[in-house]
């Protein structure tokens, strides 16, 4: 087991409710001669600077021959107690929707699946998040296939395109503003490439603009891009001007926010 400090600093990074979370949960599970990883738990807790070594010697002996097992264990016990803990938090919630999906589906119950698979992609698809939008639309897809509803499936797979042409302009409006970024701070931008490059966001921009590919974080990262430019070029007014449409976007679109 390598000696790392990523043990201690996921539990000093707990908060107070976490930890006695955690220590309830641990409390369910306690064996005959001890509850070994809940020792190792309140050692390292208790410790201000990270020493395997001393963690290790002053362990009693039952802990210390399972020393490597125990910390492993912890450390996965750990991350599944605040998945739990968490279990409502809107991302966690999402991911977690998917794993009951994978579990009905092996399971074979179909028609739970697809609700859940709809209802998930609802969801998803308003808050803009594409990337779980992309797991939901494919299992819908699977399932209607399963179930030998093919014409279903198919609109399905073309919902799963549209999306895939949103997150594309996305990465490339995200790409464009990162690499004005890095421009920028190395205090070498290059006029000729960094209107190219704005050229190409604008263009790709507008075509996203005709095709319904518009998402709230591609107009984020291409206004920033211009607002980064038009400040280099000290035209504050175009500056200004940009952060103001992102700003006015974001009112239009509270839960974006949420």
């Amino acid at each position: 087991m390598k000696s790392s400090p990523e043990l201690f600093n996921l539990i000093h990074a707990m908060t107070p409710s976490e930890k006695r979370f955690f220590r309830l949960q641990a409390s369910r599970h306690v064996k005959k001669n001890g509850n070994h990883y809940l020792e190792l738990f309140d050692a390292v807790n208790g410790q201000d600077d990270y020493d395997e070594r001393v963690l290790r010697d002053s362990s009693r002996k039952a802990l210390k021959q399972r020393f490597a097992t125990e910390k492993n264990y912890l450390h996965s016990f750990l991350l599944d107690t605040l998945n739990f803990y968490h279990r409502h938090h809107p991302s966690i919630a999402t991911f977690n929707k998917l794993i009951t999906i994978d579990v009905l589906h092996g399971k074979k119950m179909f028609e739970t699946c697809l609700r859940l698979a709809r209802k998930g992609k609802k969801e998803v698809l308003r808050q803009e998040k594409l990337f779980p939008a992309l797991s939901f639309i494919r299992w819908e897809a699977t399932i209607l296939s399963l179930s030998g509803k093919h014409k279903e499936a198919m609109q399905v797979i073309l919902q799963e395109q549209e999306v895939v042409a949103k997150l594309a302009l996305q990465t490339a409006s995200m790409y464009g503003v990162f690499q004005m970024r890095i421009w920028l701070d190395s205090g070498k931008l290059p006029l000729i490439q960094a209107r190219a490059q704005m050229e190409r966001m604008r263009k790709a921009y507008r075509q996203g603009e005709k095709k319904g590919t518009i998402t709230f974080l591609t107009l984020y990262y291409y206004h920033s891009a211009l607002a980064l430019f038009a400040g280099y070029k000290n035209k504050q007014d175009i500056r200004k001007k940009n952060y103001l449409m992102i700003h006015q976007w974001l009112e239009k679109h509270p839960w974006i926010l949420r």
